[in-house]
């Protein structure tokens, strides 16, 4: 009669946790597909970077600049455009106030 109270000394029965395999399995495969996803990002970043490194080699303007004169009118140069909308925008903006 003991067993038939709340409690018994036997351990629960033996099931399988169907529900706990399937989301371990979900995780493996979402690992399985973002390591695929990777892998392509990697394989892509390796031909762009070889094509950027043999693109390099053979462009003339890569060569090292001859003088600080040079170095600063590429400087100025490049950069010129941007800075010119840059303070013409905060003159606007300023001029709004």
């Amino acid at each position: 009669m003991a067993n038939s109270g709340g409690s018994s000394s036997l351990p629960p029965p033996m099931y399988q946790d169907l529900y706990g395999k399937r989301r371990e399995l979900a995780r493996v495969q979402m690992l399985e597909r973002e390591i695929g996803f990777l892998e392509i990002l990697a394989d892509t970043f390796a031909s762009e970077m070889q094509q950027l490194l043999g693109n390099a080699l053979q462009d003339k303007y890569l060569e090292p600049p001859r003088s600080i004169m040079q170095v600063r009118s590429m400087l100025f140069i490049k950069h010129e455009f941007s800075f010119r909308t840059t303070v013409i925008r905060k003159r606007h903006y300023n001029g709004m106030h």
